[in-house]
């Protein structure tokens, strides 16, 4: 059944091929929109320590990534498919790949979860590639998959890898961005008594460069307990930096510096992923602040229970304007309870609700990741959408307009997913 929907949905009404152009040069890159069916199992790839699996979801589904400029104009419906020949890479996109959480300028990366997982970059505007990593992740029977990339603007980047289930746990890469090889490696097992699954990169910069990166972590051996690891990238010490009252907090993103230049962080804890959102303990939103040369403190928290009733922050963490993020609570797959995206200002009790929609039983979760730019934000809607809101403000007063929704592609009529903006140069 769902395969014939997969049909219906790529194949044109027309009866003549889509048009396709992989790679071919785009003039002013700004935003990419991933689509595909939904992955026989539908677990977040972004959330580590949730896993039941070997391999992520979706390593057989088709997916498509459309590009679209800085007016919001849809540039190239499928820009890079599965179908894209990549030489020498040993592997290709599908739905089981993700993309890093804050892109390089001008940049789109790729994480592929097959082959031996490289990660494949390529010139936005050009799609000239810009390499592959390939000498250091691991085989797809180890299930080094890889989670997220921060590219430090050196030559350098930082790569997070998530081990399988009963394995070794995770660790960050120190990488080369020329040579694509590991300059050093950062062993999180110190940082707990059991395993340690890294998960996304926030940078930490000062005078301009970034000095130390904040690393999502979940800690299965250590029910109840939220922490994140801060790394220097020039000593290469990795510390632990608990959460009170937070659990599982894998998501981080940074922010833009407070007043007065101090860098600061956001965390998302999400609790136990095997209870039911109502009954899930530790969910909430952390502010972290990283002086100059100083440690890196927790500012504030903001529990789910402060927010909307019933509407339970479990992934998607998206940095806004100032203080301000915003957040998917997923829904419940009978329709008892819609997906809903929510904006959270964290130095005050400021939130507001942008939008909710149910599941459907044809594409499962409506509301995929959404990202910032500028002053817009974007969201894409399974059910046939990518809904654009304009950000008006900075501080706790600022506001949310709804805008017309972004172009979608005329021909494969898959549904969006992801969206994941591209950094001007």
């Amino acid at each position: 059944m769902r395969r014939a929907l997969w049909l219906l949905l790529i194949l044109p009404a027309c009866g003549t091929p889509c048009p396709r152009d992989p790679l071919a040069p785009v003039a002013d890159p700004a935003w990419v929109v991933r689509m595909h069916e939904p992955p026989d199992l539908s677990l977040p790839v972004g959330m580590p320590g949730g896993e039941t699996f070997t391999d992520p979801p979706g390593m057989q589904t088709y997916a498509a990534f459309a590009l679209y400029d800085g007016a919001g104009l849809l540039a190239n419906e499928r820009w890079l498919d599965t179908y894209t020949t990549l030489p020498r890479v040993p592997g290709t996109v599908n739905a089981a790949c993700s993309i890093p959480s804050r892109l390089a300028p001008g940049v789109l990366t790729v994480l592929l979860a097959d082959g031996t997982r490289p990660a494949v970059s390529l010139d936005a505007a050009s799609g000239a590639r810009a390499g592959e990593l390939v000498t250091y992740a691991s085989p797809p029977e180890v299930a080094g998959q890889l989670v997220d990339l921060a590219a430090l603007g050196d030559g350098r980047a930082l790569v997070s890898r998530r081990r399988a289930p009963g394995g070794v746990g995770g660790d960050v890469l120190l990488v080369d961005d020329g040579e694509r090889g590991v300059l050093f490696t950062y062993a999180l097992g110190a940082l707990s008594t059991g395993a340690v699954e890294p998960g996304a990169i926030a940078l930490v910069e000062e005078g301009g460069a970034p000095t130390r990166a904040v690393v999502g972590l979940a800690l299965p051996g250590e029910p109840a307990s939220g922490a994140v690891a801060v790394i220097d990238t020039t000593t290469g010490e990795a510390r632990r930096l608990d959460l009170p009252g937070l659990e599982r907090c894998g998501a981080v993103v940074a922010l833009a510096p407070s007043a007065d230049g101090v860098a600061r962080v956001a965390v998302l804890c999400v609790g136990d992923l095997t209870r039911e959102p109502a009954e899930r303990a530790g969910v909430g939103l952390a502010l972290l602040e990283a002086p100059p040369g100083l440690p890196v403190t927790v500012a504030s928290t903001r529990l789910a229970s402060s927010l909307f009733s019933g509407r339970v922050p479990s992934r998607a963490l998206v940095a806004l304007a100032g203080a301000w993020v915003a957040v998917l609570a997923e829904g419940d797959p009978d329709g008892s309870r819609p997906d809903a995206v929510i904006a959270v200002h964290l130095g005050s009790d400021a939130a507001t609700l942008l939008l909710e929609a149910p599941w459907t039983e044809a594409f499962g979760a409506s509301l995929g990741q959404g990202d910032f730019r500028g002053t817009e934000l974007w969201w894409p809607d399974a059910r046939g959408a990518v809904h654009r809101f304009a950000m008006q403000g900075e501080d706790e007063r600022a506001t949310f307009e709804l805008l017309a929704g972004a172009p979608l592609p005329g021909c494969s009529r898959l549904p969006p997913r992801e969206v994941r903006a591209i950094p001007p140069r």
